[in-house]
């Protein structure tokens, strides 16, 4: 299992292009919002730790139509997980039947 959070701020998406499928591009860039270019970010990255390979892998190899990817003939299911307006998290898993529990800690 694998899990990505990132606070979303600006940042100069275009210089991004490289990491994205064409079509993952053209979803990013009509959209030209921080929340697209970070859903993506945060899937592809989850989906690397939880095979862990790190940045080994160019993002651009790694596409995901929908909330699924078919890496190596096994299938990886990735899930967002809403902690806060500003984050944006997935969880990537070889299984599409996990429960995930969010508690509030004050410290």
């Amino acid at each position: 299992m694998g899990v990505d959070v990132e606070k979303m701020k600006d940042i100069p998406i275009n210089n991004f292009k490289n990491i994205f499928s064409d079509e993952e591009w053209n979803n990013v860039s009509t959209d030209k919002s921080l929340r697209s270019f970070y859903t993506y970010w945060t899937k592809k990255e989850a989906f690397l730790k939880a095979i862990g390979t790190g940045m080994n892998i160019p993002l651009k190899n790694i596409t995901i139509p929908g909330n699924k990817i078919v890496w190596e003939n096994r299938e990886w299911f990735l899930e967002e997980i809403k902690l806060d307006k500003d984050y944006l998290s997935h969880v990537s898993s070889d299984t599409d039947s996990l429960e995930i529990a969010i508690e509030k800690l004050d410290f």
